[in-house]
């Protein structure tokens, strides 16, 4: 995932597109799906983008911010 975004991301942006909306899921919403979407946001934020994540079957208030600065 991180080449295939490293590789559209840029050329997106290049597009004028201003955001981009990734989802992930699994049966429970709680396990995998919540690990990839952190590991691919870190990644997103280590390339320089400004990443939120939001994790639709936790509870409210887990949604996070991550950018290069944090990452």
């Amino acid at each position: 995932i991180e080449g295939l975004l490293g590789f559209l991301v840029p050329r997106l942006a290049g597009e004028g597109r201003a955001y981009l909306t990734l989802a992930f899921g699994c049966t429970g919403g709680r396990h995998r799906s919540v690990a990839i979407a952190s590991r691919v946001a870190r990644d997103l934020g280590d390339m320089g983008y400004e990443v939120s994540v939001s994790h639709r079957d936790l509870p409210a208030g887990t949604a996070t911010q991550v950018s290069a600065e944090e990452a």
